[in-house]
């Protein structure tokens, strides 16, 4: 359903990048709906089935849903190609004047656990400008923790766009791709180390270990790699939005969930899955237009029916 930013960024560069935001997304509501009209990659006729479904809405407002999530990942490329390659100062009145952040008291209650964090990250808007968003100051005077943002490779284009990101924002960013062989032990020495890891938690990475839960009412999954780490060691888990209302960016930061809570006589891996989860699909409900990672679901209950069926738990 998301437009191939990759491919588009060079039109963005010369064209897009450089009109005024409020163009930007007048442009964006015009080609997400010439998108969506001509069903382009599925993103009507795949999506709307899906968003009926796990919201139990009438077929016009699923619709509706399905319109403003492709509207919306096309405001996501253009994000993206403005931080990439628009003018400068731009962004940085942008990041000054229109980047949000809310429930940082939360982040900061899970790092001053000293077990580290995991940050669950749900694609909703433009991710990028979250992670160059100016902070207050932890209330205790204690330093923001050191970021490391798991991906799936070291794509060209993302870590461009990251360096960018690195110019305007005010936090150094490391990165674990998921394809190299110390992933695993890089992501347990960041936690170690007291760091911040940022997953990406829409998307079910093939051929890895998951985690059957209940999505929209459904049976779903999500990976298994950092829930086993943190019911292993405590770490806190920490879910992270950000949504673009009005052409400000708000990301905001949910309560912690962590598997010292869990009842006794509860296993805590499929626990935490569960209130992971859970959190992902009240941000969802609140806000369905503004996520654009419906796509996933049909992935994550197609995966989920099956473990049920052959009574797999990984």
């Amino acid at each position: 359903m998301q437009p191939d930013t990759t491919t588009g960024t060079p039109l963005l560069q010369r064209w897009v990048v450089w009109w005024p935001q409020a163009l930007q997304r007048l442009a964006a509501k015009l080609a997400g709906l010439a998108c969506f009209m001509a069903d382009s990659r599925a993103c009507r006729s795949a999506v709307v089935p899906l968003v009926r479904d796990a919201l139990g809405v009438s077929s016009w407002r699923a619709h509706v849903i399905a319109a403003q999530a492709c509207i919306n990942s096309f405001e996501y490329a253009i994000d993206s190609a403005t931080i990439l390659a628009g003018n400068p100062r731009t962004v940085e009145r942008i990041n000054q004047s229109k980047n949000r952040v809310e429930g940082l008291a939360n982040l900061e209650a899970a790092a001053a656990r000293g077990k580290g964090v995991f940050v669950t990250a749900s694609m909703f808007s433009c991710f990028y400008y979250a992670m160059m968003c100016r902070w207050p100051a932890f209330s205790n005077g204690t330093e923001t923790p050191r970021f490391h943002i798991v991906i799936p490779r070291r794509d060209k284009l993302l870590l461009s766009i990251c360096e960018r990101v690195a110019q305007f924002g005010e936090r150094c960013h490391d990165f674990i791709p998921m394809d190299s062989p110390r992933a695993g032990l890089d992501v347990l020495n960041a936690i170690r180390s007291g760091g911040v890891v940022v997953c990406m938690i829409d998307n079910i990475p093939a051929n890895a270990a998951v985690v059957p839960v209940d999505f929209f009412g459904r049976p779903a999954c999500m990976p298994a790699g950092y829930l086993m780490i943190a019911a292993k060691y405590g770490v806190p888990i920490v879910n992270c939005t950000t949504t673009c209302r009005g052409g400000v960016f708000e990301t905001r930061f949910e309560e912690p969930i962590s598997a010292d809570a869990s009842p006794a006589d509860a296993d805590a891996l499929p626990w935490l899955a569960e209130r992971v989860h859970a959190s992902l699909e009240r941000c969802v409900r609140a806000n369905p237009g503004g996520w654009h990672s419906w796509d996933s679901l049909a992935v994550k209950w197609g995966v989920g029916q099956s473990l049920q069926t052959s009574g797999d738990t990984t």
